[in-house]
């Protein structure tokens, strides 16, 4: 890993540190009166607060779930398709057109209908065979604050993926 990724990786992690120690300092009425104004599978945060809740609660889920698929890819999925050679492209306004080279697609989502449909409905855009899609209907281990307990709990998150190539 590049130190430009490295400090992005420190960053984040800091950022989700001091959120969810500010989070876990208000009282328990507090932040479930603050987690009640998120709502469910729409989590546009209008303000400090919910932010903080949203990156206390929510953002290691998120970055679980990413950096879980992304060693797959470059563990066995490149192996698997056979990809020798990246290329990114800096051609500009629509994605599928503006492809050139070996392009890996890695879509996430927690597990449930709507983003499914969404994933399901920018895959189907690219026009790839059902063969040549990886789908990962599972979970991923994740580390984040829990209200109830009031502490930094492990639990299982479900998620709904799907990985293909472009070339």
């Amino acid at each position: 890993m590049n130190v430009s990724a490295s400090n992005h990786l420190a960053s984040f992690a800091q950022l989700v540190k001091n959120s969810t120690q500010r989070f876990a300092a208000l009282p328990a009425h507090v932040q479930w009166d603050i987690y009640g104004t998120l709502k469910p599978n729409h989590y546009i945060c209008k303000n400090e607060s919910q932010l903080m809740a949203y990156n206390a609660l929510f953002a290691y889920q998120h970055f679980a779930k990413l950096i879980d698929l992304f060693d797959f890819v470059f563990d066995r999925f490149i192996k698997l398709e056979q990809i020798t050679a990246l290329q990114n492209t800096t051609k500009p306004n629509c994605i599928k057109q503006s492809l050139s080279g070996v392009n890996i697609f890695v879509c996430c989502s927690p597990n449930y209908s709507q983003a499914i449909n969404g994933i399901n409905q920018f895959c189907d855009a690219f026009d790839v065979a059902d063969e040549s899609m990886y789908y990962c209907k599972d979970y991923c281990d994740v580390e984040t604050f829990e209200m109830r307990s009031q502490r930094i709990c492990k639990y299982r998150v479900p998620r709904y993926a799907k990985i293909f190539v472009i070339q």
